[in-house]
């Protein structure tokens, strides 16, 4: 991966979508919230994604752990909202990592999305860089965060009982971890 590829990691939060239709396999959350300072002292402006969304909308990846050797899904919808960077995935559960990066969410063990990025343009206000355009290259469920503001809104999953166990165990698990780190 080039250099001047960057990479942010955002936490998530686990929940079931509730109706039948339900397809087993689907991340869905936010990798990027508005105006929310990061770990590396940074934050993504409204309207940053913008340009990588039209030009190169069906060109970003979904990887497993930034790992270009290890894709394990497509994006179905990305989006910019009022809140921050919206992004649903089909993980491909034929694929073994995909169906085990599932398997780890819904357990709880994984919730973090990350993402890696080029810094087109940004800004420096009161020391925190502003990142006011990038190009985004790929989506990938990570292990650490680095943005605890963003989250997951939805895991599809045939048992919703366990997903919302997977989710009161992810928040320990992050409650735990934040104790530990700082």
């Amino acid at each position: 991966m080039p250099k001047n590829i960057e990479r942010l990691s955002l936490v998530q939060e686990l929940r079931a979508d509730e109706s039948e239709e339900a397809e087993e396999g689907v991340i869905e959350g936010y990798v990027a919230v508005w105006d929310t300072v990061d770990s590396y002292n940074s934050r993504f402006q409204r309207g940053c994604f913008k340009k990588t969304l039209e030009n190169r909308m069906h060109k970003i990846k979904v990887l497993w752990n930034h790992d270009t050797e290890q894709p394990i899904g497509k994006l179905t919808e990305i989006r910019e909202d009022d809140h921050g960077l919206f992004v649903r995935a089909q993980l491909i559960m034929d694929v073994d990592k995909a169906k085990d990066t599932f398997n780890l969410i819904k357990g709880g063990a994984i919730d973090c999305f990350s993402f890696g990025f080029r810094t087109i343009k940004d800004k420096f206000e009161q020391g925190v860089q502003v990142i006011t355009e990038v190009m985004l290259g790929e989506i990938s469920p990570v292990v650490f965060e680095a943005n605890p503001a963003s989250q997951i809104t939805g895991l599809r999953s045939e048992d919703f009982m366990k997903t919302d166990e997977a989710r009161e165990i992810a928040n320990r698990g992050y409650r735990l971890m934040s104790c530990l780190l700082y």
